[in-house]
């Protein structure tokens, strides 16, 4: 059998997971030579995309994509700081204003593709939604909308997120990226407490399925409460970072599929060209927050744009912004879309479509 990319689908899958974990790794080592930020969370993207779109028929197992959410959270919950979460509270007017403003901007970017795709627009709402991409392409096929285009949107969304930021952080941050061997000290009891979290984050995104990105949130949340609390917190070693970032990065990879791609491929670039318009109004948007509140250029933009949770914490990770108030911007975005997108999608469609009939 020859092995190219034109007939991936028709590898043993042993042989695909190791093409991919290979090429995942490789891309990984080159774009980190190149200092990019978050190169081992954007090798396995690209990689992943590469073999989704060419045919791949290998998945990512759930139980190890949210494995590999709580251990995210758990590196996520060694940034928090007392003194950080104070600081934040005094800027809530500006938080509370901008994670509006992200939420109406995706929700205009959305009505106004589907009106020149000819598209549903509750669909393409639901698609530019800035929530976590599996729960919103979930909540939208238990509405009975075609989550297939639903499921590209997201899924283009949150590539175009990652390499778009990496590269924008690259330009912007005048620091190295961090060291991802900086996550802290590793004892016994946390070597014992990681599988403990591992665990915790399974059952919370199997059971706990109320709570958005539970699988990550979790994790965070309980981790955060020892940190504060100077109690021994899950330990994570070197070793155990670069395998969650293959896990993450290959599960967004792997969802572009041959027939989800034919069936809107006539609208790609329309729908890319909407996702390019999302990100550059949502950062402008991050600009304008980083000068009200004195933060940084890069940590306003992972503050607004958007992207997944633990996407955009590991690329705040990486390019030393403030992870503090980037996760607050987005938690609270997250569950204002959760709790309210579906109505306000059903809105403006039914309002702002019948206005124009």
């Amino acid at each position: 059998m020859r092995f190219t990319l034109s007939n991936i689908g028709t590898w043993h899958s042993p042989i695909q997971w190791a093409g991919l974990i290979l090429s995942g790794m490789a891309l990984s080592a080159l774009l980190n030579f190149a200092n990019f930020p978050a190169a081992l969370l954007l090798g396995p993207v690209i990689a992943s995309t590469i073999f989704g779109i060419r045919g791949a028929s290998v998945r990512m197992p759930v139980i190890l994509h949210r494995m590999a959410q709580g251990i995210a959270g758990c590196l996520i919950a060694r940034y928090m700081s007392p003194e950080i979460m104070a600081g934040i509270l005094e800027h809530w007017a500006a938080v509370t204003a901008f994670v509006a403003l992200t939420f109406l901007i995706s929700c205009l970017v959305g009505w106004t593709l589907g009106r020149l795709a000819h598209f549903d627009e509750e669909v393409t709402i639901w698609g530019f939604l800035p929530g976590m991409a599996g729960t919103m392409i979930a909540m939208a096929h238990e509405r009975g909308l075609d989550s297939r285009i639903v499921a590209f949107i997201q899924i283009l969304r949150v590539v175009a997120v990652i390499l778009g930021v990496s590269m924008l952080s690259r330009v912007i941050s005048a620091d190295a990226p961090a060291a991802l061997g900086d996550s802290g000290p590793v004892t016994t009891i946390g070597l014992i407490l990681t599988p403990v979290f591992c665990l915790i984050a399974v059952l919370s995104g199997r059971y706990l399925t109320f709570i958005p990105a539970g699988a990550t949130l979790v994790p965070l949340l309980l981790a955060s409460v020892l940190h504060f609390a100077g109690l021994p917190a899950p330990a994570l070693p070197a070793w155990l970072l670069p395998f969650s970032y293959l896990i993450l990065g290959c599960q967004v990879g792997l969802r572009f599929t041959p027939s989800m791609v034919r069936s809107i491929a006539q609208s790609f670039f329309l729908i890319l060209g909407g996702i390019v318009a999302l990100l550059f109004m949502c950062g402008l948007s991050g600009a304008l927050l980083a000068e009200i509140v004195g933060e940084s250029l890069i940590t306003g933009i992972l503050a607004t744009v958007p992207g997944s949770v633990e996407t955009v914490a590991l690329i705040a990770v990486n390019t030393h912004a403030n992870l503090s108030f980037v996760m607050t911007l987005q938690v609270v975005r997250l569950f204002a879309v959760v709790l309210a997108g579906p109505w306000i999608a059903k809105w403006m469609t039914a309002h702002l479509t019948g206005a124009r009939a």
